[in-house]
């Protein structure tokens, strides 16, 4: 019985870690880089996003709203300005 315990006792601290970091833990920023005339990237219009679902959600927004069927957009992790002019260099960039 008292393994029982112990072990729902572990499930239960491991549970509450788990929703702590996530609720606490996150500090990743989104970007949302959004080319309104692809192929061609000379345009580019940025936005903080507060989620993957809000940049995708937000990039297909734009190109309705614009009537820009051929854009292009790029949702970055935590993207830094570079040391090479106006390019930015992100931890990860998603679609």
């Amino acid at each position: 019985m008292d393994e029982l315990i112990g072990a729902a006792l572990i499930g239960v601290v491991v549970l509450v870690g788990f929703v702590a970091f996530n609720l606490l833990g996150n500090d990743d920023s989104m970007t949302l880089y959004y080319y309104p005339e692809a192929p061609s990237l000379s345009t580019l219009q940025e936005h903080e996003v507060d989620s993957l679902e809000e940049c995708r959600d937000l990039a297909e927004s734009l190109s309705v709203r614009d009537d820009r069927p051929d854009y292009d957009y790029e949702c970055g992790v935590n993207c830094k300005p570079s040391d090479y002019g106006s390019v930015n260099i992100c931890d990860k960039t998603l679609e």
